[in-house]
């Protein structure tokens, strides 16, 4: 064989040792694509359960904040009828104490014949 032959035979085989190192490393570069993929897939999974766990977190707070507002409401409106049951409670003693008052001018004499007011 000649040294060109020669030459070229192992030009022609470290060509192909190139070749199939080559495509080890595409195998494993396509191994690890597909690895970063799917956990970019699983990722995306986890952020769509996060966005919904906050949406109806979102809507919780919203329900619990219109039913503070209501029990707020509900506590003003039971403070406003208190204070007004307290007025119209002190003007029924003050009528009443008029009442006594008058009542009180009145003498009443007691029926002759006996305190059982002449029942017989």
């Amino acid at each position: 064989m000649s040294e060109a032959s020669r030459a070229a035979d192992e030009l022609a085989a470290r060509a192909t040792a190139s070749v199939e190192n080559g495509s080890a490393l595409i195998r494993v570069t396509s191994t690890s694509m597909e690895g970063a993929v799917a956990a970019t897939e699983g990722v995306k999974e986890m952020m769509s359960a996060i966005a919904q766990a906050s949406t109806q977190q979102l809507e919780a707070v919203s329900q619990i904040q219109e039913s503070m507002d209501s029990l707020s409401d509900v506590v003003q409106e039971n403070s406003a009828a208190s204070e007004e049951s307290a007025v119209i409670g002190e003007e029924l003693a003050e009528q009443a104490r008029s009442l006594k008052h008058l009542i009180d001018r009145f003498v009443l004499e007691k029926p002759a014949g006996g305190s059982d007011g002449g029942a017989r």
